[in-house]
């Protein structure tokens, strides 16, 4: 008898421990949340199914297409304080001329006057 009592608060410890554990199981298992997001291949952006898993043609993980950078065209974002730092300067040509300037650019290659090179 004395062993039973001395035994009684870790055995009802266990059970409302056991309790909680299968309660959480089960309640937690009817809130599982299916990611509808659509999912693209980096290298292979025809590649999209709903959900995340790996691309068919060459097993990478695909990415949400949220995620995905766009294609602004061909232009190339700069830091304003590198291009500082490199000592870039841009001209306007203004008519066609074979003079030439100090720099790297031996010929200036512009279709029309008024662009930025």
């Amino acid at each position: 008898m004395s062993l039973f009592r001395s035994s009684l608060p870790a055995l009802a410890f266990f059970a409302l421990l056991g309790g909680a554990a299968a309660a959480g199981y089960f309640l937690g298992a009817s809130r599982t949340v299916v990611d509808t997001r659509i999912f693209t291949c980096g290298m292979h952006p025809e590649v999209r199914q709903r959900g995340p898993g790996r691309c068919p043609k060459c097993g990478m993980e695909l990415v949400p297409v949220d995620s995905v950078p766009k294609d602004e065209g061909p232009a190339i974002a700069i830091d304003p304080v590198l291009v500082q730092n490199m000592g870039v300067r841009v001209q306007t040509p203004r008519a066609a001329s074979s003079r030439r300037i100090s720099g790297w650019s031996a010929r200036c290659r512009s279709r029309r006057t008024g662009c930025a090179t």
